[in-house]
């Protein structure tokens, strides 16, 4: 419970709201803390069975992190808009089709051609200099290794 309330509090309060002091996120990964915590013990009750517990998680940590975490590797235009369009747009069909609306296909499939196109759309409509900033930072080092390496 701890993992996702500062992941909470580190990766998506801080750098998205940078006026919030030391005292006020502590408090946000308090709360947060408190709202993973309500999330589980909902979700045990919910799911009896751990072995489909594991499994959905595993099925949408999948589709809501598989592909950022790729095209953010291999993939020179991946964008951070792009990246978080995926891991929304994954995860909430996957729950659509898992939930609302079952289909014959199973949600995973579905989920996880949705976080493809919206990292594509994401990456696409709203590009940004990762890449060029790390091929800079890159030959950057390069040079320095290589002068060290002369002299």
């Amino acid at each position: 419970m701890l993992a996702p309330a500062t992941v909470i509090g580190e990766n998506l309060v801080r750098p998205y709201f940078t006026e919030v002091d030391d005292q006020k996120l502590l408090q946000i990964m308090r709360w947060s803390v408190v709202g993973v915590a309500m999330c589980s013990v909902l979700m045990a009750l919910w799911k009896s069975n751990i072995y489909d517990l594991v499994a959905q998680s595993s099925a949408l940590s999948l589709v809501s992190l598989f592909v950022p975490l790729t095209a953010g590797l291999y993939w020179k235009r991946a964008s951070a808009a792009g990246s978080l369009a995926a891991m929304l747009v994954g995860m909430s069909v996957w729950i659509y089709c898992e939930y609302v609306v079952p289909s014959a296909w199973p949600a995973l499939v579905w989920g996880g051609l949705a976080s493809w196109a919206a990292m594509w759309l994401g990456s696409w409509l709203s590009p940004d200099d990762t890449y060029t900033a790390y091929a800079k930072w890159k030959a950057c080092s390069s040079a320095f290794r290589q002068m060290d390496r002369h002299g």
